[in-house]
């Protein structure tokens, strides 16, 4: 009896240990994408079609490992997966649960007699479900230990901003340029402010946040992930990694760092950010196909300034002001660039390294590979940032709202170009446009700039002094 039920668990043990992996089966992916080329199979197991139709998998206790996928049953009867039925048990005992609604509450299907495929399975245990599903009594046998929040739990998206910055904001006579950016049609704006824990939502070019995702602490940096869908924040006094679900408004999960986060880079490329902690001098690296810690990376100083570019990743020491960079592709070796004061920015292109110091209002030039120096040049007053588009680098210079461009053919040096009065504290390029976004921390208010012209094209005022913005996609919620 006694090894009966050591069996039982142990198979329980293994079961479970596998359904948290949450990773579905290529074979059952390709039936999907046959119907759905652009479905999304989410890290956690929630399989959202084009549609934003959601399926809940239920993993099967034993599964067959035929390549060869069909449906065997569903609800209704005989259906095709383009009907999207409401249950579909394949052959490999695999089971698909539609998401519906049913008296204003999210659901599955209730059976009278629920297929013994769907009662014998279990649902990923770190699935975030949609907040406030009610599961029928019946299927509660497959819930295991995946934790489902009720509708009336408390939820990060919170009222937005009103007038609580109104005493921190400036009105700095400033030229009101206005028109339409129609690139910002479809985009939502994610911005943070040193002033609040929370991150305020802007739909398009609307001067008011429609929400607001509440933090623990005030955020020290977020960008967005995997298509827009995933916001990666990390908060100051915390060492924790929050992951947020656009679609949903929840944390989707947390992963605990262990020291101080400060800086986070995406590698869109090779679906992977990397997390600066320059209090342990770790470099942390997730990997964002499944949201998991990968590796930390050992490094030299207290790196900042995180910056990537063709396989390398470039960083700041704040202690020494050494610069350095980790060869992602030389089993992570670290090389030295040698020394520049108060670094704000790192750029690399064409094999040279472009340093911007912002106390000696300096940008300087060097060869990667041998650390000449090519060029050193005086620039805007307090350059604070830079971003690098086609063959230029545009230096944003905080002290008088103005700017400088650098040729990265000649190493030429533009004149200094004004932008705007304030205080202008980022530019960030709007992905997969020719237009940028500059913030002005004191005037509550961002411009947009054509990078092609370098002009000035419109000025949004919103009623937040904005530290940091991240642009994306509109992403169709779920709640």
């Amino acid at each position: 009896m006694i090894k009966k039920i050591f069996f039982l668990i142990l198979t329980l043990f293994i079961f479970t240990g596998s359904v948290f992996a949450a990773k579905l089966p290529e074979s059952v992916k390709n039936f999907i994408t046959a119907d759905f080329p652009a479905t999304d199979f989410r890290f956690d197991g929630i399989i959202i079609l084009p549609d934003n139709t959601v399926y809940l998998p239920v993993f099967p206790a034993n599964m067959s490992k035929t390549q060869d996928i069909y449906i065997v049953k569903s609800v209704p009867e005989k259906a095709k997966l383009k009907q999207k039925p409401d249950i579909i048990v394949l052959n490999n005992n695999f089971c698909l649960l539609k998401v519906i609604e049913d008296k204003k509450q999210k659901t599955v299907l209730r059976q009278e007699n629920p297929f013994p495929e769907i009662l014998s399975g279990l649902l990923p245990q770190d699935m975030l479900v949609p907040k406030g599903l009610v599961l029928p009594a019946n299927l509660k046998c497959i819930v295991g230990n995946l934790r489902i929040n009720s509708a009336a739990e408390p939820d990060i998206k919170v009222a937005p901003a009103k007038n609580e910055f109104e005493s921190v904001i400036q009105n700095t006579p400033v030229e009101d340029i206005k028109g339409t950016v129609q690139t910002l049609n479809n985009k939502t704006l994610y911005a943070t402010t040193n002033y609040s824990k929370n991150i305020q939502v802007i739909q398009g070019e609307n001067s008011t946040p429609s929400y607001a995702l509440a933090l623990k602490s005030i955020p020290a940096d977020i960008k967005l992930a995997v298509d827009d869908k995933f916001l990666l924040a990390i908060t100051y006094n915390r060492t924790v990694l929050d992951i947020i679900s656009i679609a949903d408004n929840q944390i989707i999960k947390q992963i605990d760092l262990t020291t101080q986060p400060k800086e986070i880079v995406i590698d869109e490329k090779n679906h992977i950010a990397y997390i600066s902690s320059p209090v342990k001098s770790i470099i942390y690296v997730i990997n964002l196909d499944n949201m998991t810690l990968k590796q930390k990376i050992k490094v030299n100083g207290m790196c900042e300034k995180l910056s990537l570019y063709e396989n390398k990743l470039f960083y700041t020491d704040k202690k020494d002001n050494e610069l350095w960079a980790i060869e992602l592709d030389n089993k992570y070796k670290l090389k030295d660039l040698g020394t520049f004061p108060n670094v704000s920015a790192i750029k690399y292109k064409d094999g040279n390294v472009y340093m911007l110091s912002r106390t000696e209002n300096k940008i300087a030039i060097s060869k990667y590979e041998t650390g000449d120096l090519i060029k050193e040049y005086q620039v805007v007053e307090k350059p604070v940032n830079m971003i690098l588009y086609k063959d230029e680098i545009i230096i944003l210079g905080a002290q008088n709202g103005e700017f400088q461009t650098i040729n990265t053919n000649d190493f030429s040096l533009s004149d200094i170009k004004p932008i705007s009065q304030g205080f202008l504290n980022s530019i960030k390029q709007i992905k997969g446009s020719s237009l940028a976004i500059i913030t002005d921390i004191k005037n509550a208010r961002y411009l947009v700039m054509d990078l092609n012209t370098k002009k000035i094209i419109k000025t949004n005022k919103i009623n937040i002094p904005v530290n940091a913005v991240e642009v994306g996609e509109y992403v169709k919620g779920f709640n």
